[in-house]
């Protein structure tokens, strides 16, 4: 475990590395708070702690017996903070468990990134890129700590889709190996309607709330000098939730599949198409003039197909929405970002803004 400290002194704020302290034998919230009191006490830091800040582990931040709550016991004053760039990231992993379509994306882009970060196939990437005028980007590896690095990612897919598709179908018509292989499975999920759809919603969504989490991550950054924006993204999201909204994404869409020689259709026909009827053989020998069930007028089976996809796609679009909505209120609370108001009117010394902060200290 590390510990670090922040302080201040002549009104400047300094942030120092202290030690690491081997807590491998046990690492719940007793042995965690009761090795961070230890040390304090042995190395007598007989000052204020005014503030704790961990990630969101519940061992952590538990509200009734996480480390942050046994602190308080000997630190009254300490307000838990929880990282604030986190919080973000937070969201759209949260948004991958409940929203089966984003994780498939988001795993498809892992596999890019592992299929091009071989040496040889990166090559070939560069060359398609060149070959088809694309800027050269590169796919980055999604991590589960930094939320600005999928919304790169789903938009380098999205811009380097041609070359992307041409690279896999050159491998395949070219080998024979493992590579292949790999090659064919990806290809196959690119191709599918429901990869690129959630791909251009994921992006969609992701470049409005990378405004926010680009914001939080500069130095100077404050969650109090951030409630405005954060409360605007939220109303933003709210106010997309339309289906207007959405067909400006699924007008996109098309325009992508068009582009790209996709096919809406694919998955659906292969699935959805229904069955042909066959006369039972009981009645070869006579002729039948009509059936006793009800014979529907003749319907356009691929109008029909479309019309079932964009309202599949839009109720995830919907769900993707909210779960957004949802996650943001709940990780940055009202109660949260009023303390954190109160502590930058405290620091512009405006007394009556900062009351709520003040009486927390009393």
């Amino acid at each position: 475990m590390t510990i670090c400290v922040r302080y201040t002194k002549d009104l400047i704020v300094y942030e120092r590395f202290l030690r690491f302290i081997n807590v491998s034998q046990k690492q719940d919230a007793n042995a965690l708070s009761t090795a961070i009191i230890h040390f304090f006490k042995t190395n007598k830091i007989n000052v204020p702690v005014v503030a704790q800040a961990y990630d969101g582990a519940s061992v952590m931040a538990g509200k009734f017996n996480g480390v942050q709550t046994k602190i308080k016991t000997e630190y009254p004053y300490a307000i838990y903070t929880h990282c604030m760039a986190h919080r973000i990231n937070l969201v759209v992993l949260d948004m991958c468990k409940l929203v089966k379509e984003t994780r498939i994306v988001f795993n498809c882009l892992e596999s890019l990134y592992v299929y091009f970060s071989h040496p040889s196939n990166n090559i070939k990437f560069k060359e398609v890129q060149e070959e088809l005028g694309i800027k050269k980007t590169l796919l980055t590896r999604l991590s589960d700590t930094r939320w600005n690095c999928r919304a790169k990612n789903c938009t380098s897919v999205k811009s380097n889709f041609k070359a992307i598709i041409t690279v896999l179908k050159n491998e395949i018509d070219s080998s024979n190996n493992k590579d292949a292989l790999q090659a064919i499975g990806i290809l196959s999920i690119l191709k599918k309607p429901s990869f690129f759809i959630h791909l251009l919603i994921l992006e969609e969504v992701l470049q409005i709330i990378n405004v926010l989490n680009t914001r939080l991550q500069n130095k100077g950054a404050t969650l109090g000098s951030a409630i405005n924006l954060i409360e605007g993204i939220i109303k933003t999201f709210e106010s997309l939730r339309v289906e207007t909204e959405f067909q400006k994404i699924w007008n996109n869409i098309i325009n992508f599949a068009e582009s790209n020689n996709l096919d809406l259709l694919t998955t659906v026909n292969d699935h959805c198409a229904k069955r042909q009827k066959k006369q039972p053989k009981n009645l070869n020998d006579f002729y039948v003039f009509t059936t006793t069930t009800m014979n529907s007028e003749p319907q356009n089976l691929n109008e029909s197909n479309q019309t079932d996809i964009y309202h599949k796609s839009c109720t995830d679009y919907y769900q993707v929405i909210d779960c957004i909505v949802t996650n943001l209120k709940k990780r940055f609370s009202p109660e949260s970002l009023k303390m954190a108001s109160s502590i930058d009117s405290f620091h512009k010394l405006n007394y009556d803004l900062s009351k709520y902060f003040i009486e927390h200290y009393k």
